[in-house]
């Protein structure tokens, strides 16, 4: 093994620097007993010249939070030709941007929560205004937090109105604030090691026992619980490890990072967020995922510093900074963007004799030049391109947009007119740009309908995410073919709103329903009694009961893979019997003959004047000798007869993935 000398970088000014000295005294300590030259370096103004007099062939970076994380020391190091462990400037950079780093997933197709970036320098007015518009965009309860920084600090879980102008105002102290969709489930991460190719290591379950995954709970012995592996199904383990790699690829990550990620109850991985730096202490994430790979706490430093070696062996990059030798490096006065603004008092100017004549009129003639280019027709805004929009109608677009053909292109503000198109609810995203003389290009980016829901006589697309267009403003040669919902009960009001795991959990289905029964769906249907139904091709129906509560629509897999396990024992194509009562799904019940339920109605028909509901029969408690009569004239139901010993069924596996981009 060779000798090295190595800078372990740590601390800094930030939040985390604390947990940040914690990180660097371990990663000392494993380096030195492994027999190299280290020396603990403060991340601060004397850094450079530290690292310049030193003579260090490669920095071990621990700095978490700013200057860290956000690519300015690895442009140091950059800077002055020194290898370093970790992700390069702009992968550091895309990932501790939090609002960026989501644009970057979800081109590059990972599932992240819909969020929106409020500005941190508004007044108390317009940051409540924004506040209010992010809630009723993304919804409540609503995770609030700084765009930029780490370990919680400065988050809060909004869970109504009353809490937002808090909340902002606890993010604005660090950055601009970030308000993001809250996804419930199970909060998992997973280490991602090495580079050609990237390794996922075990995943990671999060159990904390404070109300909130907090500062405390991360760095408190006993705050918190780490489970490995996951207490997840093998398929929605692996999908959630595929959208880690994923990310850490698409951000341009390099040597470790870790990725944090909920996984929902329909099994989606939603990433949160990638950090460069993991925290490498006792308590932290990502050893104890390398320890339950069989990598030591030791070898998993050296596993890094081992790939800032294969740099130190590569040629040398040449040094982009070299000081005179005599030259002694100082602080530098400069402030950093994000700081505090310095104002300072200024003069007035008083301009006098000919040359206060020019200037005057230099000034009258840009005038009367802007006003030219305002109303000169050349530049008003004829020619405007919409692109990418295939379910919304391009009149939609240009009038939710309001720009005037008559409007010169100088006065269109690009972020204003963006705002106002993905305040349309099937706008996912929406790209502004002007071209001179006169074209403005409209690119929008829409919702993927995954469910079509027919309630009366209206019919609208769902996508995946909760928006909905109403059917009736859609082109036919645009509308892909997803499954419909007919919602039979009462038309008294309001819908009842749909869970948005089930609007996830029954496209899966019908995709998943040929294999696991030999037959397509029809159509779900909500019954008028409140139950839930699943129409098939071949004339039969599944009822599957109430679907309304979270907890109702998590049982429906445990149900379609009870469904699944009589495919050997009953003729699905071919069937003698109208309906499978699935809402005991430990004691399923047949009954009916085929096709006594009727179809879907049309999306624009009315509703039939008396509709007759099928009454699905109750579940039996036990087989008993004579079977109570049913509320249908529909033959009593006989529950399937079990075989002596029963084996134990196979559960099909429905898998769920994240909406189509």
């Amino acid at each position: 093994m060779t000798r090295r000398r190595v800078a372990v970088v740590c601390g800094g000014s930030s939040g985390e620097a604390a947990v940040s000295r914690d990180s660097g005294a371990q990663v000392l300590a494993a380096l030195r007993a492994r027999g190299h030259d280290c020396t603990l370096l403060e991340c601060d103004a004397e850094l450079p010249a530290a690292l310049l007099g030193g003579g260090y062939e490669v920095a071990f970076l621990a700095v978490h939070g700013r200057l860290g994380e956000d690519g300015a020391v690895q442009g140091t190091c950059e800077l002055l030709g020194i290898p370093y462990t970790g992700s390069g400037v702009l992968a550091s950079a895309l990932c501790f941007d939090k609002a960026t780093a989501k644009r970057v997933m979800t081109a590059a197709g990972v599932t992240t929560p819909d969020w929106r970036l409020v500005r941190r320098d508004l007044d108390r007015g317009r940051a409540g205004t924004a506040m209010a518009e992010a809630a009723a965009e993304l919804g409540l309860p609503l995770v609030v937090k700084p765009n930029r920084g780490g370990s919680t600090i400065g988050l809060s879980i909004v869970e109504d109105n009353s809490g937002l102008n808090s909340a902002y105002e606890l993010a604005r102290a660090h950055d601009a604030v970030l308000c993001e969709r809250r996804v419930s489930g199970t909060e998992i991460t997973i280490g991602i090691l090495g580079d050609d190719p990237p390794e996922a290591l075990p995943t990671l379950e999060i159990v904390s026992h404070r109300p909130l995954y907090d500062y405390a709970a991360k760095y408190t012995a006993g705050q918190s619980e780490h489970i490995i592996p996951a207490r997840l199904p093998e398929p929605q383990r692996l999908d959630a490890e595929r959208a880690a790699t994923r990310a850490h690829v698409a951000l341009g990550c390099s040597g470790m990072s870790r990725v944090d990620i909920i996984v929902d109850g329909a099994g989606v991985p939603w990433v949160l967020e990638v950090n460069t730096i993991p925290g490498l202490t006792a308590l932290s994430l990502l050893p104890d995922a390398a320890r339950a790979a069989g990598i030591s706490f030791e070898a998993l430093r050296a596993q890094a510093r081992e790939l800032a070696s294969r740099i130190v062996d590569a040629p040398r990059v040449p040094r982009q900074f070299s000081p005179a030798p005599e030259a002694a490096l100082r602080a530098s006065t400069r402030r950093r963007l994000h700081a505090p603004p310095v104002r300072v008092a200024r003069q007035p100017v008083v301009i006098r004799g000919s040359r206060g004549r020019g200037a005057i009129a230099l000034v009258l003639g840009e005038l009367a030049l802007l006003v030219a280019l305002l109303v000169l027709p050349t530049f008003h805004a004829a020619g405007i391109d919409v692109r990418g929009a295939r379910l919304l109608s391009h009149r939609a677009v240009l009038d939710a947009a309001g720009i005037s053909d008559t409007q010169s292109i100088f006065t269109i503000d690009g972020e204003v007119v963006r705002q106002r198109l993905e305040r349309l609810p099937w706008v996912r995203r929406a790209v502004v740009e002007t071209e001179l003389p006169s074209t403005v290009r409209i690119t929008v980016t829409e919702w993927e309908p995954v469910l079509e829901v027919r309630r009366g006589s209206t019919s609208v697309l769902v996508a995946a995410g909760g928006a909905t267009v109403d059917r009736r403003s859609v082109r036919d040669d645009a509308l892909p073919q997803v499954p419909v919902l007919v919602d039979e009960r009462a038309l008294s009001g309001d819908a009842p709103p749909l869970d948005e795991s089930l609007v996830r959990l029954l496209p899966a289905i019908a995709a998943g329903f040929p294999e696991a029964v030999g037959c397509a769906v029809a159509d779900f249907r909500w019954q008028a009694d409140g139950r839930l139904a699943i129409d098939s091709a071949c004339r039969w129906s599944a009822i599957l009961g109430r679907a309304a509560a979270p907890t109702e629509v998590a049982a429906i897999p445990t149900q379609i893979a009870s469904l699944a396990a009589l495919k050997g024992r009953l003729n699905f194509t071919r069937p003698d019997f109208g309906y499978v009562d699935l809402e005991d799904p430990a004691a399923p019940a047949v009954g009916g003959s085929p096709g006594q339920l009727r179809p879907a109605p049309a999306a624009a028909a009315p509703p039939p004047a008396a509709p007759a509901p099928v009454a699905a029969p109750p579940p039996p408690a036990k087989p008993a000798p004579t079977p109570e009569p049913r509320r249908t004239p529909a033959p009593t139901p006989t529950p399937t007869p079990a075989p002596t010993p029963k084996p134990t069924p196979t559960p099909y596996s429905f898998t769920v993935g994240p909406p189509r981009r």
